[in-house]
């Protein structure tokens, strides 16, 4: 199984529910919210964000570690 995270999540409660559940170093792939700051990404950026989000999960499940 793979966990997707949005990084704002990631940094203001992902961490402490992981840890709360028992799982403090679970790994997860981390994913770009749609916006910077208030302001929408390009579709482009968040089109490359998302492959390179999808690499890393297909080398968690593959490998069972993400560099």
């Amino acid at each position: 199984m793979a966990a997707f995270a949005v990084d704002t999540l990631v940094r203001s409660v992902g961490r402490m529910m992981a840890k709360l559940h028992g799982f403090p170093n679970y790994p997860y792939v981390v994913i770009p919210a749609p916006y910077l700051e208030g302001v929408m990404i390009p579709e482009k950026m968040f089109q490359e964000k998302t492959r390179d989000a999808i690499a890393r999960a297909e080398e968690l499940l593959l490998t069972g570690k993400m560099q």
